[in-house]
């Protein structure tokens, strides 16, 4: 066989896939102990582990969020089709969907009330603190909101509320979230009710905050950062008897 035959026969059998940013991303998930921790609390007997599914799931969200029944499909274009054990063929949306019923109940509790954070974003989160050495001198705090449009009858949480969309006229979801302050990394967060004032939010956030970071090693004080509204004496008295400072933007 000719040099020229030889070519084409090799372009004929070669395959293509698509890397990404999966070389970078995987070694964070593992060192997160994503896949280990999920396991734990979600043991199974499936062929793909609980673990397993979600490092795929994080993947597609973080690089090319597309709907279950199609992430099987973006898998099979990816270099991960080629992960030993790793299948598409096992990773169809059903598989997704019963992951989802699996971790649901870990997850619950921070969406439908208290102040409880769920124990796999906890240790999840523990590690990204330790392993990456993340401050949290400073913690910003705010609540944001997501409207939807539909009639969405018998949600709790959809409520009319402040929009800051623009959009007083679609019910919405609000959510409390705390990011660290020179990294901008998600901490302790909730969804609540779409209605819910902002001033009326702190205490309950300071204490989910206190637990959350609960036997972290922590070195200073935390110094939470929020808006003028969201201070008024009873969550300064609250701030000062848990030991954390405050600043206010206005």
């Amino acid at each position: 066989m000719n040099q020229a035959k030889k070519f084409a026969s090799s372009i004929d059998t070669q395959l293509s896939r698509w890397l990404g940013a999966i070389p970078i991303l995987i070694p964070i998930l593992q060192r997160l102990n994503v896949v280990s921790t999920i396991n734990r609390y979600c043991p199974c007997q499936a062929d793909v582990n609980e673990g397993t599914v979600a490092l795929v799931l994080a993947l597609n969200r973080l690089m090319s969020p597309r709907p279950l029944y199609k992430v099987a499909d973006w898998m099979a274009e990816t270099i991960l089709n080629e992960t030993p054990d790793i299948s598409v063929e096992k990773l169809h949306d059903r598989r997704l969907g019963d992951f989802l019923d699996a971790i649901y109940p870990h997850s619950v509790l921070p969406l439908l009330g208290g102040t409880r954070i769920d124990n796999i974003w906890k240790d999840v989160v523990h590690q990204a603190f330790q392993k990456y050495n993340i401050s949290l001198k400073f913690i910003h705090y705010d609540i944001t909101s997501m409207y939807f449009e539909g009639v969405y009858e018998g949600e709790d949480l959809m409520d009319y509320g402040y929009s800051r969309d623009d959009k007083s006229d679609c019910k919405q979801v609000n959510l409390r979230l705390n990011i660290t302050d020179e990294d901008g990394i998600p901490t302790a967060f909730k969804v609540i009710n779409g209605s819910t004032a902002d001033r009326s939010t702190p205490i309950e956030n300071m204490k989910a905050l206190r637990e959350l970071l609960d036997n972290m090693p922590i070195r200073d004080d935390i110094i939470i950062i929020s808006d003028q509204a969201m201070l008024d004496k009873d969550v300064i008295i609250q701030y000062h008897q848990q030991g954390i400072g405050y600043l206010k933007l206005e």
